[in-house]
């Protein structure tokens, strides 16, 4: 299917198109966006990315007019600061935006707009700030976390805001600030401080590190008296070191004590070297020749230990590396089920000597069967320890050389005292929040933005994320993916990644769609801004109908794909090329329109009742995930399908969970049924939808017949019984009387030649060749009245006269590989 083809006119056939914003800015009325008027409206969206928000003005005008065409009414501009043109939006200097490439998006957002599409600007996604590069720590990549507190970043983001915001469109006559088409502004894509890796920031170095402990030193200041006040406060303890517990073999000697894992594909050895840190004899030297396929796969461990829950031990070294890697030392059990006991941080090695005291306390008793060491990533190389020591005792606190006078009192580690961290975590979301605060009031005020902002997505900062967003968002934001691809060595290998090439829908807890429903938060509206099941999992178009169907149950707000497109340099690519991409993946394509009915215009109607989580807003619950309070307060699996779940901010001690009946008239109970099966093979795993517009099934339907009110469905045969079967009315009338219909039925769609591994859980770079091609499936469809049905083109266009045989008031409809299509056009007289 074309990226660009324009001629769905048949998808819309009489609706009235709507120039975005014509009704008036989309606000936010009793928990839910508002047109103008004040009536409810959802958006379906997708993604348009790096050089895919910079189509040329032909292909812009054609794309908007095909994605209003297929139901979007909302897309989302992402990765747009990334790179110089044409992958991005700056010149080649990266300080100014170029010119060309922002008349090119002017033009594309005026088309979306004609089109009853409205437009999500993205400002900081992946731009690389000053002294941010390939070597800077994942955690840290883009500058991600750092720019919640470092100011010269911070003024980089509002510079590029104001370049962009406050922009006049030649083609639409307004300031994107001032602009109604514009739904909202992100102001900082999966970016929180709260919940990045503590004892990286406290290793951080120039310029980062000292002004965030600057920063930490003024909070305290305003918390304490003096440091002395504070280390009462964190219960910090001062024991003598006891007997050394690891063995030491001499320089030259054996390294039997010392356990190198490297299991196949990996490949690892390790010596001993006289390169060693002055005070020290030797090192041992590892030499990670051949990545494996777990980004732990290369280890380096002593065990036979014996740990104490609740002593204080300390476990010294010294390392380097031959170029900037992140190593962690850990301690855990060395049998089933492998737990960890204490010690579980990172820190970042460089290619000179550095020393390393990390105390912790262990959080269970076992003896002989510990172990403690260091996880070293994927990354071949070459990786040298020294002077390695555990020992019984050590400092867990503050050193007399620190006071809160001089600012000189270091950031917290995650093995520091429970106090001491619930203040630095306090510390760390006063200082996020201070940053979206000051970030929402320079679009709203000192540029005068009229759109709804949103810092970042919910759950980054985990519950931290969600007071924060409930308090200064103007909605609820979240990503998900169905398996994600895994990169277990460098991040992004072409040809090193795998997915578990499984169905969601044999999943009994929903799966990722069921983890992002926990975020919702009461009385504010609710939108998935990234979601997809990624290329080439077998099962990816179950997306669509899963995703719209929980999101009308759920009654959220939008739902967005991820992405249209990345590139715009060549849009007609024929085949599929990439994870996410949705422009040449018709099993996905074809399911859109009937997705709109879903969602959209409120085919499935939301659940009668609700339960809610309530939380507090203390911080001493704000480090644990929002899962973590369901389950602790006894949430069940299966409540994604019988109840809206939603979290409420306030108002207690302790989590707890409500129920609630929600006095909606177009609440219903049974529309949507979801029977989880098993992914290991243990019954049909199936989700049907039973609702007046639309009817669908999606998952093990081959050889049984699937009853859906007044239309009956049997998929014959196909090897691995997964399809997907949908059917929408386009009029918006009910089935039984719609004068016009759309099917689809489609199952696996891969390209020609693709090669999958033996386990098919990757094809590595052997993604094939043009044509796309899809599993023809042969079904039995039965369906009331007399109906004609016409197979359809790529372009939607009437190809075939399908034959339709008559018993009495209903119409029996043989479907076939023989019509070579995905979807089909049902009519009647």
């Amino acid at each position: 299917m074309s990226a660009v083809d324009d001629r769905l006119d048949f998808l819309v056939d009489g609706d009235v198109i709507i120039p975005a914003g014509q009704p008036g800015r989309v606000t936010v009325n009793d928990g839910h966006f508002v047109d103008g008027n004040g009536a409810r409206i959802r958006f379906i969206g997708t993604n348009l990315c790096f050089g895919g928000a910079f189509p040329d003005k032909t292909d812009a005008t054609a794309i908007a007019k095909r994605l209003g065409q297929l139901g979007v009414n909302v897309v989302r501009f992402h990765h747009m600061d990334n790179a110089s043109a044409p992958r991005g939006i700056w010149d080649r200097g990266r300080k100014r935006l170029d010119a060309d490439q922002l008349d090119r998006l002017d033009w594309l957002i005026a088309q979306l707009k004609q089109n009853g599409i409205y437009s999500n600007l993205n400002l900081h996604v992946s731009r690389d700030y000053p002294d941010i590069d390939r070597s800077t720590e994942r955690a840290f990549r883009y500058g991600k976390a750092l720019d919640n507190f470092y100011a010269p970043y911070i003024q980089l983001q509002k510079q590029y805001a104001k370049d962009l915001l406050t922009h006049r469109n030649p083609y639409t006559g307004t300031t994107y600030v001032d602009e109604p088409a514009i739904l909202c502004v992100e102001i900082n894509n999966e970016n929180s401080l709260t919940t990045a890796p503590w004892d990286s920031l406290a290793d951080l170095g120039e310029p980062w590190g000292p002004q965030l402990q600057k920063q930490w030193n003024r909070w305290l200041a305003a918390r304490y008296d003096d440091i002395d006040q504070a280390r009462r406060a964190w219960g910090e303890v001062d024991e003598p070191l006891g007997a050394p517990m690891l063995a030491q073999p001499a320089a030259g000697g054996e390294l039997d004590a010392w356990n190198l894992q490297a299991p196949a594909p990996a490949e690892a050895t390790i010596q001993i070297s006289q390169d060693a840190p002055e005070g020290e004899s030797f090192s041992i030297h590892c030499e990670l020749t051949r990545p494996g396929s777990e980004e732990w796969h290369f280890q380096l461990n002593q065990r036979g230990l014996s740990l104490e829950a609740g002593r204080l031990y300390t476990f010294s070294f010294w390392a380097k590396s031959d170029r900037p890697r992140t190593v962690r030392p850990e301690a855990r059990l060395a049998i089933d089920p492998w737990d960890h006991l204490g010690l579980q941080t990172a820190v970042q090695l460089t290619s000179r000597w550095q020393r390393f005291d990390l105390p912790f306390r262990a959080t269970e008793s076992h003896q002989d069967v510990c172990r403690v060491g260091w996880v070293m990533g994927n990354d071949i190389g070459s990786v040298w320890f020294s002077g390695a020591s555990l020992r019984p005792g050590g400092v867990l606190g503050t050193a007399e050389s620190q006071s809160i006078a001089e600012g000189n009192v270091r950031l917290t580690r995650r093995v520091d005292t429970v106090p001491r961290q619930r203040d630095y975590l306090r510390f760390l979301m006063d200082t996020e929040q201070r940053y979206h605060v000051m970030m929402r009031d320079f679009l709203k005020l000192d540029l005068g933005l009229r759109a709804m902002v949103i810092n970042t997505q919910a759950s980054y900062g985990k519950t931290a994320g969600i007071l924060r967003e409930s308090r200064w968002s103007d909605f609820i934001d979240m990503h998900g993916y169905w398996q994600h691809p895994r990169f277990p060595g460098r991040p992004w290998d072409p040809s090193n990644w795998t997915i578990e090439n499984t169905s969601m829908i044999g999943e009994s807890d929903g799966g990722r769609i069921g983890l992002i429903a926990r975020h919702r938060v009461a009385a504010m509206p609710f939108s998935v801004s990234e979601y997809n099941h990624p290329a080439p999992n077998e099962s990816a178009v179950e997306m669509f109908p899963i995703l719209s169907s929980v999101a009308a149950m759920q009654d959220w707000d939008a739902i967005y794909q991820f992405s249209y497109m990345n590139s715009s340099e060549a849009p007609e690519v024929p085949r599929i090329d990439s994870y996410f991409e949705l422009a040449n993946h018709p099993g996905h394509l074809v399911w859109l329109p009937i997705a709109k009915q879903i969602f959209r215009q409120g085919g499935v109607h939301p659940l009668a009742t609700s339960m809610t989580l309530q939380i507090p807003t203390d911080a001493t619950h704000a480090d644990a995930s929002i899962s973590d309070h369901w389950s602790a307060a006894a949430a069940q699996d299966d409540w994604l399908m019988k109840h809206r779940l939603q979290v409420k901010v306030g108002d207690t001690d302790t989590p707890v969970i409500r129920r609630t009946t929600v006095t909606d008239a177009t609440a219903q109970t049974s529309q949507v049924r979801w029977q989880p099966g098993d992914n290991k093979g243990g019954g049909p795993a199936t989700f049907v939808v039973n609702a007046p517009t639309v009817r669908a099934a999606v998952g093990q339907l081959a050889d049984r017949t699937i009853k859906l009110g007044d239309v009956s469905l049997i998929v014959r045969g196909l090897d691995r019984k997964f399809a997907s079967f949908g059917l929408a009315s386009l009029d918006n009338r009910p089935i039984e009387t719609s004068k016009r219909m759309l099917l689809v039925l489609v199952g696996r769609v891969e390209n020609t030649g693709m090669r999958w591994n033996e386990s098919r859980t990757s094809v590595g770079t052997d993604w094939g060749d043009a044509p796309t091609i899809a599993e023809g499936i042969s079904a039995s469809v039965v369906i009331p009245g007399k109906v004609n049905v016409k197979s359809l083109s790529a372009s939607g266009e009437p190809q075939t006269e399908v034959p339709v045989r008559l018993a009495g008031d209903r119409s029996g409809i043989q479907l076939g590989p023989k019509y070579k299509t995905l979807w089909y056009l049902i009519q009647r007289p």
